[in-house]
């Protein structure tokens, strides 16, 4: 059956997509906290890290994190971030 919304038609009867499931918020803040902490400056960080780098790291243990639930998650962690030249830095210290 079409259904129209605004000015978009769709069919109520297709199939909606599936969506992907969010990893297991526990399994990924415990991957980040055994190899890193939070700080709250870049003189006391270690590294610096970017999202691309922190996304890798965590998608070796859990290939289906998102990089938006990530960032959610590192900010709920504590961490801080710095932006330089437009890209998003991590500051962390090696666990």
């Amino acid at each position: 059956m079409k259904k129209k919304i605004g000015f978009i038609d769709y069919d109520a009867d297709e199939p909606k997509e599936e969506s992907v499931p969010e990893p297991d918020r526990s399994k990924v803040s415990e991957i980040i906290l055994n190899s890193y902490l939070p700080v709250l400056s870049a003189s006391e960080a270690d590294e610096l890290l970017s999202q691309t780098d922190v996304l890798e790291f965590v998608g070796q243990f859990i290939p289906e994190s998102h990089g938006a639930a990530v960032h959610e998650l590192l900010t709920e962690l504590g961490f801080k971030t710095k932006t330089f030249d437009g890209k998003i830095y991590w500051m962390v210290k090696n666990a």
